[in-house]
């Protein structure tokens, strides 16, 4: 046992030292990860840009990692050009999804048409976007905004690589609003002008008003060539074959659209009960 030993450690057996360099280097790394984020973490404030920044630090150290223990291991990969040339290998025997998942996240990383906790729609999925990994999007399930937006429970894992082949959209990122249209089916007979200024004193009583000077707008034109003139609630009035259309045009939060449409619909039965001359459409 003892002759064992000394021969462990004489420097004859070469792979046993290369095991023990290698655990050395691993744990080196691994109280560098430590240090670091002890000296950084606590001038990042926000709990999701410290999980972020964790997460690629982990990343980064894992790379550099590989880039010290392949070359120490094949002594024949320490040029250059033939670590290169692993290195070309191996992206050609990867599968391609992964490929294209870990390149749709650096686009999501560095482009950010999305952040976390932003409300976005893929195809046909939509949510909040509660986790962003290398390979994939976590998001909260949530109704399209036709049916109230209200999140469903359920929790979406999305291949980052849907990132570069499909359009998105971003309901809560440089323009918080969306806008809404709520349309109330009124008889022909019925009084259309007495509704549509019962409607208006409604949106101008309980949907929120922005200013065009507000810092949300000024972010929205300073980011895109687009200008909004108007933001305030409007009320269209349209004629469908046999019976009269009131539409509300107004700007709401995707996350209370369900919330302020039920709030909405109270306040337009309470104020149109007793309005004889008020007579919603049935088919």
């Amino acid at each position: 046992m003892k002759e064992f030993i000394i021969q462990l450690f004489s420097g004859r057996n070469s792979t046993f030292m290369q095991v023990l360099y290698s655990i050395l280097i691993i744990m080196v790394f691994l109280l560098m990860g430590k240090i670091i984020n002890r000296i950084f973490l606590k001038r990042i404030n926000g709990v999701l840009y410290r999980i972020l920044w964790k997460r690629i630090l982990s990343y980064f150290l894992f790379i550099l990692l590989l880039l010290f223990l392949i070359p120490y291991w094949l002594p024949s990969l320490r040029t250059f050009s033939a670590f290169l040339g692993l290195i070309g290998t191996g992206i050609l025997l990867v599968n391609k999804e992964i490929i294209m998942n870990m390149t749709g996240w650096m686009y999501i990383v560095i482009r950010q048409p999305f952040k976390i906790a932003n409300r976005i729609q893929i195809g046909e999925f939509n949510g909040d976007v509660i986790d962003i990994r290398i390979l994939e999007t976590t998001i909260m399930e949530a109704r399209k905004r036709e049916k109230g937006g209200n999140s469903t429970g359920r929790v979406l894992h999305i291949p980052n690589m849907l990132f570069l082949t499909m359009p998105m959209a971003n309901s809560s990122k440089e323009f918080m609003f969306n806008w809404n249209e709520l349309e109330i089916h009124l008889n022909p007979d019925s009084n259309w002008k007495k509704a549509k200024n019962i409607l208006q004193k409604i949106a101008d009583n309980h949907i929120e008003k922005l200013s065009m000077t507000s810092n949300k707008l000024k972010n929205f034109h300073s980011e895109y060539a687009m200008f909004l003139d108007n933001v305030r609630s409007e009320i269209y009035v349209e004629m469908r074959e046999d019976h009269i259309v009131l539409i509300l045009r107004y700007l709401i939060e995707p996350r209370n659209a369900g919330k302020i449409n039920s709030y909405l619909w109270e306040n337009i039965l309470d104020s149109f009960h007793g309005h004889k001359d008020i007579i919603f459409y049935r088919k």
